[in-house]
Formats: C-alpha cells, sequence, structure tokens
C-alpha cells in the first residue's frame, strides 16, 4: 500500500501506485479503469450503496481505482477495514478528524477508549455476522480517542465491502460533537424552560389560533388542569369576561405589542386577574398565544384602601379651611335664624324674613359643600360613570378656596367639554392632590404674585384636556422623572406620604388616560391630565334648579327613622301633597295596608330595617309600586340598596335636598 504526504498528513489509499492514486484524485468525478481492465458491472456501484458484500477488483488492498477517488473526495472522514477490524485505507478527512498519522494498519480499536473496547467488539461481531448497510443514525454512535487525547462522539455508517476475499467495510465517520453540544444545550434549555413555567407564581399557558388551551402549568385550587384544557376554560369566566378574553385575543393575534387585560372569574368567586399575552409566531405564521395570569384580588382592595387612605389624607391637608368654609355660612345660619325668632316673638313680622333668607342662603352654601364633600365618600366601584369633567373641578375647586387663596390668585377657564368615564370620586381625588400640590409649591402670603390656573380643553385627538398650572419654584429634571415613583417626596416629614401623585397616575391609567408634567426651576409647573371621551352619554339628569311643581296632588308616604327630618319633610310638603310621615318600616308597612300611596320617599340607613329591604318586601306585595320610590340618604349607600335602585330605576336624592329638587322628582316619578 503506498501512502502520499500532503500538508504533513498521511494520505493513505490502494489504487497500487502513486500515479494511480494522483489519477484518482485528478478524476474523481468521473470513473477511472485501469487499461486493460474487464469493464465494470453498472450495477456495481448500486449494490455497494445498497446493501450485502460486493466483491470488487483488488489492487493491493483490494480497492477499486474508482471507489478509491470517491473516498479521498469525501468531505466525511472514511476508513477501510478488512475482516480483522484493523485499518486498510483512510482517507484525508479522516486522518484530520482523528489527529493520527499512523491509521493506516493500526486496529480499529487503536481509536476506542480502552473501557469502550468490548462493547465495541461486540458491534464489530454483529456486522460480521449480518454484514449489511447502516445508514447513520439507525444505531448508536461510537466515542474515539484522537491522537491529542480528547474523545469525539461520532456517528457512523457502514458499508460491507470485500477485502482480500473477506468481509470488510467502509466506515463513514461524522464529527457529532456540536450537534450533541447543542442538543444537550436545547435540552438543558427546554429543562430550564419547563422548571422555570412550573415554579411561575403566575398562571402560564398557551392557547393555539382557534382559542383551544394545549398547555397550562397550574390552575386555581378546586380546578384539574384538564378542565381547562380545549375550551374548559369558558367555565371559569363570567360571560362579560369570556367577551373581554375573546376581544383581547383577537387583537393579540393582530399585533405584536403585548396585549394587557383585566378579567373577572368565577375561582375564586368574585375575582379579579390581570393577564398579558403575546402572539407565537414560528417560521414567519402565526401559531397561538402566550398568557400570564395573576390573581390581583387583593392587590386591587389594597390599592383601593390605598387610594382611600390618600384621599383622606388630601382632605386633611385642607381640612383647617374647610372647617372655615363650613363655619362661617353655619353661624351666619345660627345668628339670621336667633334673630328671626326674636323678631317674631316680640310681634315683628316684617324685619325677620330677610334674616330668614339670607340664613336660607347660608345653609345652600353648607349643602353644597356637603355635596362636595360627598364626591370623595363614594365607592369607587359604585362610582365609575358617565362624568361631568368640570362640575367634579368646580367642586374640588370649592373645597379647596380657602387653602388655595392664602397662596395664589386662581384663574379659572373651563371650555365645554366631553364627558369621559370614570371614578368621579377618584377623579376628585386627583384635582384636589394637584390642586394641593399646587398651593404648596408657593409660599403663603403670596398670592398677588402667584397664580393658580385651572384649564380644561378638547386635544387635537378628541381627548379631554385639564391642565392645572402654577407659578411656583417649579422643579429639576431629576425629581421631575422620580415624580410618579411610590413613596418618592420632596417634602418634609410628616408633610407627605410620597403616594399621591403615584395614586394619581394609577387611577388616571385606569380610567384609559395619561398625565403629563412639564416643569423646570424657578418657572413653576405644568400637570396636563388626558382623558378619553365617553363612548355614551348619561340620559338621565337630575335638576337642582328652581322647582318644578307638581300640578296633581299625589298620596305621599314619607320614611325616615329621624323625627326631625320627618315632621320637616311633612311641614314642607304638606302644601303640595298629602303626605303621611312615619319614622320605622314596620309602622310604614302598617300605613300602606290601610291606604297604599302613590310615591314613597324612603330613607336608605334605618336601624331596624334598610331602606332597600323595605322597599323589596313592599314590592313584592305591591309590584305596582316597583316604580313609585324615591331614596333619600345622607351619604350612606349600600350595595344592595344601590343595586337594587339600579334594577327599578329608582330615583335617588342625598340629603339635604332643596324643596324644589324634591317636588319635581315626586313629579317625574308619578308621571312614569
Amino acid at each position: 500500500m503506498k501512502t502520499q504526504d500532503r500538508g504533513g498528513s498521511r494520505i493513505l489509499g490502494g489504487c497500487g501506485s502513486s500515479r494511480v492514486l494522483r489519477g484518482c484524485q485528478r478524476r474523481a468525478t468521473r470513473p477511472v479503469r485501469p487499461r486493460g481492465a474487464k469493464k465494470r458491472d453498472p450495477g456495481e456501484r448500486s449494490r455497494v450503496y445498497a446493501g450485502g458484500v460486493t466483491r470488487v477488483d483488488a489492487q493491493g488492498v483490494g480497492i477499486d481505482p474508482q471507489v478509491a477517488a470517491w473516498l479521498l473526495a469525501a468531505q466525511d472522514a472514511i476508513v477501510v477495514v478488512d475482516r480483522e477490524a484493523r485499518i486498510v485505507l483512510a482517507n484525508p478527512a479522516a486522518a484530520a478528524l482523528l489527529e493520527r498519522e499512523d491509521l493506516v494498519g493500526s486496529p480499529l480499536s487503536s481509536t476506542i477508549p480502552p473501557e469502550l473496547r468490548d462493547a465495541h467488539e461486540r458491534l464489530v461481531q454483529g456486522f460480521h455476522q449480518s454484514p449489511r448497510m447502516r445508514p447513520m443514525g439507525h444505531h448508536r454512535g461510537i466515542v474515539v480517542v484522537t491522537g491529542t487525547g480528547a474523545r469525539l462522539p461520532l456517528e457512523i455508517a457502514l458499508v460491507p465491502i470485500s477485502v482480500h476475499g473477506e468481509t470488510g467495510a467502509v466506515a463513514t465517520l461524522r464529527d457529532v460533537s456540536e450537534q450533541r453540544r447543542k442538543a444537550s444545550a436545547l435540552s438543558e434549555s427546554a429543562a430550564r424552560l419547563e422548571a422555570l413555567v412550573a415554579s411561575a407564581p403566575d398562571v402560564v399557558l398557551y392557547w393555539d389560533r382557534n382559542g383551544r388551551i394545549e398547555l397550562i402549568n397550574r390552575t386555581v385550587p378546586g380546578v384539574r388542569p384538564e378542565d381547562v384544557l380545549g375550551d374548559g376554560w369558558r367555565s371559569l369566566l363570567p360571560p362579560e369576561g369570556q367577551a373581554v378574553l375573546d376581544e383581547a385575543m383577537a387583537r393579540a393575534l393582530g399585533t405584536s405589542d403585548l396585549v394587557t387585560l383585566e378579567l373577572p372569574s368565577f375561582k375564586p368567586a368574585g375575582s379579579t386577574w390581570e393577564a398579558r399575552m403575546n402572539r407565537v409566531v414560528r417560521d414567519g405564521e402565526v401559531t397561538g398565544l402566550v398568557m400570564l395570569a395573576r390573581d390581583v384580588t387583593s392587590r386591587k382592595r389594597e390599592e383601593s384602601q390605598l387610594a382611600a387612605s390618600e384621599q383622606l389624607a388630601s382632605l386633611g391637608m385642607i381640612s383647617a379651611a374647610l372647617a372655615h368654609e363650613i363655619n362661617n355660612p353655619l353661624a351666619a345660619a345660627m345668628w339670621n335664624v336667633e334673630y328671626a325668632i326674636e323678631a317674631l316673638v316680640s310681634g315683628d313680622r316684617v324685619a325677620p324674613l330677610a334674616a330668614l333668607e339670607e340664613a336660607r342662603d347660608a345653609l345652600v352654601a353648607l349643602r353644597d359643600i356637603s355635596r362636595d364633600l360627598r364626591l370623595f365618600g363614594r365607592e369607587e366601584r359604585l362610582a365609575v360613570q358617565v362624568v361631568d369633567v368640570n362640575a367634579v373641578l368646580e367642586s374640588t375647586l370649592r373645597l379647596a378656596r380657602n387653602e388655595l387663596r392664602h397662596h395664589a390668585r386662581v384663574v379659572v377657564d373651563l371650555q365645554p367639554v366631553p364627558r369621559v368615564r370614570a371614578s368621579e370620586a377618584r377623579l376628585g381625588q386627583v384635582f384636589l392632590n394637584l390642586l394641593v400640590n399646587a398651593a404648596q409649591a408657593i409660599p403663603q402670603g403670596e398670592s398677588e404674585r402667584n397664580e393658580i390656573t385651572v384649564r380644561t380643553a378638547v386635544d387635537p385627538e378628541g381627548r379631554v384636556r385639564i391642565d392645572i398650572a402654577d407659578s411656583g419654584a417649579g422643579m429639576s429634571d431629576s425629581v421631575r422623572m422620580r415624580l410618579f415613583t411610590p413613596f418618592f417626596t420632596t417634602k418634609p416629614i410628616g408633610v407627605g406620604t410620597g403616594l399621591g401623585l403615584s395614586i394619581c397616575q394609577r387611577i388616571v391609567t385606569s380610567a384609559g388616560g395619561t398625565i403629563e408634567v412639564q416643569s423646570a426651576p424657578g418657572a413653576g409647573s405644568l400637570f396636563t391630565v388626558l382623558l378619553p371621551p365617553a363612548t355614551s352619554e348619561d340620559r338621565e339628569s337630575i335638576s337642582s334648579g328652581d322647582a318644578i311643581l307638581s300640578p296633581v296632588s299625589r298620596r305621599v308616604l314619607l320614611v325616615d327613622d329621624d323625627q326631625v327630618v320627618v315632621r320637616a319633610l311633612v311641614r314642607a310638603l304638606r302644601g303640595h301633597h298629602d303626605v303621611v310621615g312615619v319614622t320605622s318600616a314596620r309602622d310604614a308597612l302598617e300605613e300602606i295596608e290601610r291606604q297604599v300611596p302613590e310615591v314613597i320617599v324612603c330613607d336608605v340607613m334605618m336601624p331596624d330595617t334598610t331602606g332597600g329591604e323595605l322597599v323589596e318586601r313592599v314590592v313584592a306585595r305591591w309590584p305596582s309600586l316597583a316604580t313609585r320610590v324615591v331614596f333619600l340618604t345622607g351619604g350612606a349607600f349600600g350595595e344592595g340598596g344601590r343595586d337594587l335602585a339600579s334594577r327599578q330605576g329608582t330615583r335617588i336624592l342625598h340629603k339635604p335636598v332643596s324643596l324644589g329638587e324634591l317636588l319635581e322628582t315626586i313629579a317625574k316619578v308619578c308621571a312614569r
């Protein structure tokens, strides 16, 4: 057997001579037949690759020159072994792969690690017992030791061939170390991902394009994973939740952006879930959606409590000024009433009229303050509705008026704007917080040199824009960038919690809006709130203007546990209607048994039975009265009463209510 040195590696061949070998290299792409040799059987090549032992013309090691040319030109490492598993030929790729120049003549076992040689010998014996072609991937690979001592995993393909009249083999070797490294890395990555998903505190799931869950890591207590796979998840959501999720899935499939949503759920009962959803793209095609969902019921409850606490803190900041706003009209009312009583006792029938009119005006001012304060007392869930932004601003400005006027002149420019859908109470909290902050940015006693401006307008995109600006000290960029960070504050210890603006941002965001700030040191600050307009207007309007008297006298039943209130209402309404007043639910039922009224004006909170419970009992016995009820409340209103009022279309009036407003409401109820 001849060898040739090419580039520092021994190239081993069996073409009979170096001249023939070089000829094989030059004509590797076409058949080479020695001069005078018999023409080769056309089916011989196919038999070599199809399996079985094929005898070829042998020179030296019995390798046909054409076969040798194929071996030398092959990119894969190839060796030929005889019956004794001794290497009789190796191509350049094999020498480079195994990093050995002494392959030819060496037993194949010399490339096998010692601890694996017994297993290798069994594989060799199995091949000789059944000499057939074994393609790559149809059996386990082997591990070899290179000339430098490194170990390489190899895939091997075997083709039986006759060497010196006995069964040998052509072995094609392929280094799969990189492939195995990638496979191991992929397997490890998949295992890490599986462990990460399994241990995630959130619910992680995968939907196909048809909205069927194919994978989920966990479920809520009492629900098995198999219960939600496919379409089973729909049983966990109320109809409105299913509609929200279907709409979000459609959006997520059509965009590469992350889609966030909030879902009500039956499991646990009354729970709220926050979810994030993104589509999965494979080979340019959207195949499904991945969603992470988290139960945020407790967090929402805590956020609501925190917002309420911050709301009280905001009111506390103006409490002294608010007390001034209450005490002044209260004192005026008391003095005027006392004067009127003394004048009437002395027989004067004229002078008391002016005093009583002034007392009434003072009480109207107190009523307005009460209504403004009631704005901040409603529960957020119940107060989400179509809101008049200008009305909320006016109420807030009235509450903060005395606090603001010691710091700056207040300029108000409220343009007509669309209504927005938001929490009236929480929106008022945002405005109050911004107004108080504006005042605190300006030292007291400099009101003539400073200004706080409140403006509303519609921006080019149709959003409602609310600007609250001050001419105070302003702030640096570093402060402005952290302004909405929870617990960040520039105020002294004990003055601020650092949560006000953070909560304001959350309230505005929950209403679909944004809050921005522009400021510079010495140039004041401008806070801008942008809110989307409501999609529908609230058609119900409750007038608080002049009285519209009912032309027809009605039989009215008044129910209130406060005897003073009952006497005052009976006295006020007696000139317009046939009025009966009682102070308990039991007395009310007895009175209805005697004579069914046309209208019931009922207090909400009573010690023995609430107004809602009383009305439910009345409607169960006298269904025609379902639409003839007016609730009168001093501020507290439970969920049951509000839900009942919503179902039956019951009108709600808040104490103190003017006589004109009460008469108008009775007239509207009777006109149904």
